[in-house]
């Protein structure tokens, strides 16, 4: 067993598309708009659960070729 490790004095910093993210979900948990609710709420949850799904299983194209 090995000694923990102390913290990188190098921290990474988060990229364009995560400092997006954060920036999105700290106006949303603490903007002054309402979030959503009930049937809209629920219809948001099942788009994202298959948009999260849909990506997850994503097959990449094969180019098709022709000998004419």
């Amino acid at each position: 067993m090995h000694a923990p490790r102390p913290g990188s004095p190098h921290a990474r910093q988060p990229g364009p598309a995560a400092r997006a993210a954060i920036l999105e979900a700290h106006a949303l948990l603490y903007g002054g708009k309402p979030g959503l609710l009930g049937d809209d709420a629920l219809a948001e949850r099942e788009r994202l659960r298959q948009e999260s799904y849909a990506a997850a299983r994503r097959q990449g194209l094969l180019p098709l070729r022709s000998d004419d």
